[in-house]
């Protein structure tokens, strides 16, 4: 799917993605490996334990 992304979407600063159904966050944690721009992510899921997950996965990537 990053691939997919990487061909169709322009990394431009002005460029946002939302990911309805993102669950614990991994398609859009692999899209700021590859390079696009954290604050203009959103991910929306409909289930409080995936995003309650994905939270907690987002803040060990964010430690040093």
């Amino acid at each position: 799917m990053v691939d997919w992304v990487q061909e169709n979407v322009t990394t431009d600063p002005s460029t946002f993605i939302l990911e309805v159904g993102a669950g614990n966050g991994n398609l859009l944690f692999a899209l700021c490996e590859a390079g696009y721009a954290p604050d203009r992510m959103c991910g929306v899921d409909y289930s409080e334990d995936a995003v309650k997950l994905a939270q907690a996965i987002a803040k060990t990537k964010a430690s040093p």
